[in-house]
């Protein structure tokens, strides 16, 4: 009669051995294509800035020569005059660009704001890369005077 004892742990260890490279697997798919994390930051970065108050972004788009084009819009239900905005490369808004002169939105209104030669993209941004950028606003509403920092960055591929 043959003996069995060493049966159990023997399909343990192989199952796990199994699990183990389907799991190495995963990672290195991850890890060699970072494009499927971007993405989902990306959706997730547009889900958040459509949806803020009062400034909505509803597209980005930064060229290789370094020109930023951003679509802007009042969300709020009333009238807001954009007094500054700043984009920077870091949560903490170091490095930032100030944007061109004040904007007033009527509620629902939307303005595209060009910044030409922006610092941070110069040289950076080639076609297909992905760029990540923080974007803060100074705002009026009627005679009060407020900030609003995006607290996801706005990220897109460069063109």
């Amino acid at each position: 009669m043959v003996s069995q004892k060493g049966q159990g742990a023997t399909e343990y260890l192989v199952l796990f051995a199994v699990v183990l490279i389907i799991a190495m697997v995963v990672i290195a798919l991850l890890g060699f294509f970072p494009s499927v994390g971007t993405g989902a930051k990306q959706s997730a970065s547009e889900s958040y800035w459509k949806s803020a108050r009062p400034v909505m972004i509803t597209s980005n788009f930064v060229a290789s020569n370094g020109h930023f084009d951003i679509t802007v819009q009042n969300s709020d239900s009333s009238p807001i005059k954009i007094t500054s905005m700043y984009v920077a490369t870091s949560a903490t808004l170091e490095n930032m660009a100030p944007a061109a002169e004040a904007i007033t939105l009527g509620t629902g209104d939307s303005s595209n704001i060009t910044l030409s030669a922006f610092v941070p993209a110069a040289g950076r941004c080639t076609n297909g890369t992905t760029y990540e950028y923080y974007v803060s606003f100074g705002y009026t509403q009627g005679s009060y005077s407020f900030g609003f920092n995006g607290t996801k960055p706005i990220i897109g591929k460069c063109g």
